[in-house]
C-alpha cells in the first residue's frame, strides 16, 4: 500500500499514437476552431450507500459540469484489482452514446444515449483522465481507439494513487464515429466506504468539439456531411 499524498502515474504511449495513424495525432492540426470539451463519459466506483451510479455522462467545458444520466443506481459492481473491459462509443451524426463496462457483479453495466454536439460545432477529438484516493489506485490499459470503423490504434495508459492525465487525441481528418475499448481496474483493497465513495475512484473521457475552420467547411461541404449532420 502507498503512502498517503503519494502519486504514481504511469503512461506509456504506443509510438504508433504519437504521430498520425488511422486519423488520430497528438498535434492539433488545426482542422477545428475552439476545440472545447463537449461531453464526459464516467467509469466511477462507490462502495457507500450513496450515489451508487457506475457509468453516466455529463456536460463539460461551457456547461458546467452537469450530470446528463447514468447506468443506474449498482452498489459494490467491481472487485479491487479486477480488470474489466469497457468499450466506449460515440458517433456525431445521430449522437448516439454508448458506454458498457462488462462482467461487473450485477451483470453488464450498460448505458445507451443519444446526445448531439452543439450547433455549429463537428467532432474533434478526446483526452482522458483517472483519479483515485492517494491509498488506492486506479489503471487504464490494453486502450485502442478506431474512427470511423477503421483499423484500432493503441493508446496511452495510465494508472496512479491520485490523479494522471493521457494526451490530447486529435481528429487528422473529418470524422463521425469514435470506438474506445481497454482495461478499467480499481484497486481499494482495504479501503473503507468513505475512501472509496464520492468521485475518489474514475476514469473520465472528455469528447472534444469544434467548428470547423475555413478549409474543413469546405471539405464538410464537398462530403454532404453538412446537410446530414445538424443539427437537429
Amino acid at each position: 500500500m502507498k503512502s498517503a499524498g503519494m502519486m504514481c502515474a504511469l503512461a506509456v504511449c504506443a509510438g504508433a499514437a504519437c504521430s498520425a495513424n488511422a486519423g488520430i495525432v497528438t498535434t492539433d492540426p488545426g482542422l477545428y476552431t475552439t476545440l472545447e470539451g463537449r461531453y464526459d463519459a464516467r467509469i466511477r466506483l462507490d462502495g457507500g450507500n450513496s450515489q451508487t451510479w457506475k457509468t453516466a455522462v455529463w456536460n463539460t467545458g461551457a456547461f458546467g459540469g452537469s450530470l446528463i444520466t447514468t447506468s443506474g443506481n449498482q452498489q459494490n459492481a467491481f472487485n479491487s484489482g479486477v480488470d474489466y473491459d469497457f468499450e466506449l462509443g460515440y458517433t456525431a451524426s445521430t449522437g448516439a452514446l454508448s458506454l458498457s463496462v462488462f462482467g461487473a457483479n450485477n451483470g453488464d453495466v450498460l448505458l445507451n444515449t443519444t446526445q448531439s454536439l452543439s450547433p455549429g460545432f463537428e467532432f474533434g477529438g478526446f483526452r482522458y483522465f483517472i483519479k483515485a484516493n492517494s491509498a488506492g489506485i486506479t489503471t487504464v490499459s490494453g486502450l485502442e481507439a478506431s474512427l470511423d470503423g477503421g483499423t484500432p490504434v493503441s493508446l496511452s495508459g495510465l494508472s496512479a494513487n491520485g490523479f494522471a492525465q493521457g494526451p490530447t487525441y486529435f481528429f487528422d481528418s473529418v470524422t463521425d464515429e469514435l470506438s474506445l475499448t481497454g482495461s478499467i481496474r480499481f484497486d481499494f483493497a482495504g479501503l473503507t466506504a468513505n475512501q472509496i465513495q464520492g468521485e475518489r475512484f474514475a476514469f473520465d473521457v472528455i469528447l472534444l468539439q469544434g467548428v470547423p475552420a475555413p478549409s474543413t467547411a469546405a471539405l464538410l461541404g464537398v462530403a454532404g456531411l453538412a446537410a446530414t449532420r445538424r443539427r437537429r
